[in-house]
């Protein structure tokens, strides 16, 4: 069995009247999901979440706290792989989702609620649901 890891992030702002906005791409073949990615040489994952999410997004933002790795296996070219992703809860600094990379063909902040709806992946979406609770604690 393959072993992969990865790192990614929920990247949040808050509009003017409190509501919660997140950011999530569009990748063919994959559906709406939120930005993640491998570690490049010796990257820890605080700095692959920070990077794919610049990356893939064309946002940065700024790690408040570690939300949750999932664990998941898939099959890819007949070899199973077993495969972990850490997530944390960004806070957006800047940028704009126009300069994004190519990896997604579209970027859109959503609300939560938007975002569990379109989010493909039930593992994503309980990513999603760690983050809403956390916010809501910050409240």
């Amino acid at each position: 069995m393959k072993r992969e890891r990865a790192a990614g992030g929920v990247l949040y702002r808050r509009n003017g009247k409190g509501a919660t906005r997140i950011a999530v791409i569009f990748r063919r073949g994959r559906g709406w999901c939120l930005p993640k990615g491998k570690p490049e040489a010796r990257e820890v994952p605080r700095r692959t979440a920070l990077r794919e999410v610049r990356e893939e997004t064309g946002l940065n933002g700024a790690i408040e706290r570690l939300l949750v790795t999932t664990k998941y296996q898939f099959t890819r070219g007949g070899e199973r792989v077993d495969k972990r992703v850490t997530f944390y809860l960004m806070r957006w600094v800047d940028g704009d989702t126009d300069d994004h990379d190519d990896e997604a063909e579209e970027v859109r902040w959503l609300s939560i609620r938007g975002a569990l709806r379109k989010i493909a992946f039930a593992t994503e979406r309980s990513v999603v649901e760690e983050a809403k609770r956390v916010l809501e604690e910050k409240r």
